[in-house]
């Protein structure tokens, strides 16, 4: 990688730019068809929207056959042997017999830590104000600094704790607090205001704790070697004779894509389960939308989550949960101004807004500069 930017190059920064916005798309969907079309059905939400991951890697497959002429067969067993090699063991040959059983937990821990803090979201979004629950939520940034430094080993010749690093999430979050809480207008409280808090709150430890976990344990080698090639080598189209990439990085963002797809189908294939008892002992009263426009709004908030969630994957592997984390806070100045577009009130906007948002800038920005010209 030449000249100073992040991983990725202009590849990764258009991944960011949209999962921002799909982010926000995500946020005011679920808020608009919880509170005003009263579709108020948080874990049937969630499962619709991360049984949609599912789709992420054959369309990606399907993309780089139409790309490169290069078959689904040969990626996935590209795929399969890092999984095998550098995932559930790392000490063994390419040719051993693949690891079922861990894999199985694998996929099972994987599910857990993307399930939890979801639902826990969706739960609290209709029980808090949405300031108070992306406040909160947005606070994983910090719990990410904490978690990733006592967790993560630090790079060579740095130390552990990092003042920069520190000052830059601080000065994020607080302008997270600053731009949600200094407007004078009070937004509806919710019905249950001190649970939604503290669900969001939750949701934010848990998620920094699987950002950190991911990138320790699931982000191999060869996707971050990727991340360095040339950008215009997209699809690196030479396969060997073994029916894989022989010596050539995956495609951009295939394998976080894998893993995505992997938690998708581990949702579609399990976790319907509890909607079904709960049905069938007369407790759950879980139901499809009733018309077509809530309908159209449910598959819109899957595609957004889709969209976020594939994407900051794709981040989190080559940027790390930092710089990932305190990139996404940026969401907050984004709802800010669909709020006033969608209310059409400008007063939304106020001096602690630009403070705040001027905040979370410049705290992006130190992490920016640190990992570009201190790495």
């Amino acid at each position: 990688m030449t000249g100073y930017t992040l991983s990725g190059g202009s590849a990764a920064n258009a991944v960011f730019v949209t999962i921002l916005f799909a982010y926000v798309l995500q946020t005011e969907l679920t808020q608009y068809v919880q509170s005003k079309l009263q579709f108020r059905q948080p874990y049937l939400l969630f499962y619709i929207a991360h049984s949609a991951f599912t789709i992420v890697l054959p369309a990606h497959l399907i993309y780089l056959k139409f790309s490169t002429g290069i078959s689904p067969s040969t990626y996935l067993s590209t795929l399969w042997t890092i999984m095998q090699t550098q995932i559930l063991d790392p000490q063994s040959a390419p040719s051993s017999k693949f690891s079922w059983t861990r894999y199985i937990i694998f996929v099972a821990l994987l599910t857990t830590g993307i399930t939890c803090p979801a639902l826990m979201w969706y739960a609290s979004v209709s029980l808090a104000s949405l300031s108070d629950i992306t406040a909160l939520f947005n606070t994983h940034a910090f719990w990410a600094y904490i978690l990733s430094t006592a967790l993560l080993p630090p790079p060579p010749d740095r130390p552990r704790w990092q003042p920069y690093k520190l000052m830059a999430v601080l000065l994020a979050c607080v302008g997270v607090f600053v731009t949600v809480y200094g407007s004078a207008d009070e937004a509806s409280a919710g019905s249950n205001p001190f649970l939604g808090s503290l669900l969001a709150l939750i949701s934010a430890v848990s998620y920094a704790l699987y950002q950190v976990a991911y990138k320790k344990w699931a982000v191999p080698s060869v996707s971050i070697t990727s991340a360095y090639d040339d950008e215009d080598d997209e699809a690196a189209p030479l396969a060997g004779d073994t029916g894989e990439l022989a010596g050539q990085a995956l495609p951009f963002g295939l394998f976080a894509n894998f893993v995505t797809s992997t938690a998708g189908l581990a949702t579609l294939a399990v976790l319907w389960i509890p909607m079904a008892f709960s049905n069938l002992f007369g407790k759950g009263g879980y139901q499809l939308p009733g018309d077509m426009w809530t309908g159209i709004c449910v598959g819109l908030i899957a595609l957004s989550g889709l969209v976020f969630n594939a994407g900051f994957m794709i981040l989190l592997s080559l940027w790390g949960p930092i710089v990932a984390s305190v990139g996404n806070l940026l969401t907050i100045v984004l709802v800010m101004l669909a709020d006033v577009i969608i209310s059409r009130d400008l007063s939304v906007i106020t001096l602690w807004s630009f403070i705040g948002s001027g905040l979370i800038i410049i705290g992006f920005a130190i992490l920016v500069w640190e990992y570009t010209i201190l790495h």
